[in-house]
């Protein structure tokens, strides 16, 4: 008897077109916020060795109101505050391209306030990673926008950036031509095999699990979806993949791309569990494509991805592509 799986209740939407921002090119104006956690006083020597970077390479810079904010809390500013910053970027005529200092927590918060209509009447480039996912996320959902999941100023610029990290941003952002095939870095890992093509939609697991059942949730019909995850052990993992099964959204994937996560071995239980065995167990009822390890995530060494381009899967040649160009 062939095992039903879940069926999304609510009617499908109909994918948004793409809007394609215009390319990164040197003498360019970056416009940097701080959507997430602040930038703390300890912090504040990696942050100016960021922007440094950033000049040192032929961009011009311009921060937010709140980027240096820090309200003795665990986020920068309030939501409405710092959904301004963003406003204001996007209204900047000067600025083309918008980078968050780093990552942290509750940016899904300033979602509401963001000036969605005025987004998508000016875009621009968009980088986001981590907490960021959100932003990066309901952009597209609600504009079209293709937006970025890649380095941020504190965490690569202001550490060094890696040359594979440094490759692919400008290859992402300033390239004429497609991505193309992602050369592989680290040792990918088939956990299932197949070939798939579908519009890229992902980031930071627990962050993309925050956006089910909102206004600005992914549309993930005919989608490859890649996340990475941190500090999250595999029996934490599996709960969050369950949800988006249950949710109905993996019968809706073409392919999945899992990156590289950062502290996530077993340690509550003695019975070690692998990210692997338990991406198998949840994902084994379906056919797409599955490839472990891949350069994306909390690491220094880590590829950009567009959201809203076509990626493709071929597991035969261990291959992965971003087939459309993500810039004009």
């Amino acid at each position: 008897m062939e095992r039903m799986l879940p069926k999304r209740l609510e009617a499908r939407e109909t994918v948004m077109r793409s809007v394609f921002p215009k390319r990164l090119e040197l003498g360019d104006t970056i416009g940097v916020i701080t959507p997430s956690e602040p930038v703390l006083e300890e912090k504040h020597e990696r942050y100016n060795k960021g922007i440094e970077a950033l000049i040192d390479k032929g961009f011009k810079i311009v921060v937010g109101n709140f980027v240096l904010s820090n309200p003795d809390s665990y986020i920068s500013a309030g939501d409405v505050e710092r959904a301004e910053d963003i406003n204001a970027m996007f209204a900047s005529p000067e600025v083309t391209t918008i980078l968050c200092t780093t990552g942290g927590y509750n940016s899904n918060g300033l979602l509401p306030y963001l000036n969605y209509d005025l987004i998508k009447n000016n875009p621009k480039i968009f980088v986001g990673l981590s907490d960021p996912t959100a932003i990066i996320n309901a952009i597209h959902k609600k504009t079209g926008l293709v937006t970025f999941h890649g380095p941020s100023v504190m965490s690569d610029f202001g550490k060094g950036i890696h040359p594979y990290t440094e490759k692919y941003f400008e290859r992402a952002l300033m390239g004429a031509e497609p991505i193309g095939r992602v050369e592989e870095l680290s040792k990918w890992e088939i956990l299932k095999e197949g070939k798939a093509q579908g519009r890229l939609i992902g980031g930071n697991l627990s962050t993309l699990q925050l956006m089910i059942g909102t206004e600005y949730e992914p549309q993930w019909k005919d989608c490859i979806l890649f996340w990475e995850e941190i500090g999250a052990e595999p029996y934490f993992i599996e709960q969050k993949l369950i949800q988006f099964k249950q949710a109905g959204i993996l019968n809706q994937l073409n392919g999945m791309i899992v990156g590289r996560c950062v502290d996530c071995e077993m340690k509550s239980f003695k019975r070690l569990t692998s990210i692997q065995e338990v991406v198998n167990k949840v994902c084994k009822d379906y056919k797409f494509p599955i490839i472990y390890n891949v350069d994306l995530g909390h690491t220094r060494e880590k590829i950009t991805i567009p959201l809203g381009v076509r990626g493709y899967i071929d597991t035969n040649n261990n291959e992965f592509s971003i087939v459309d160009r993500a810039v004009r």
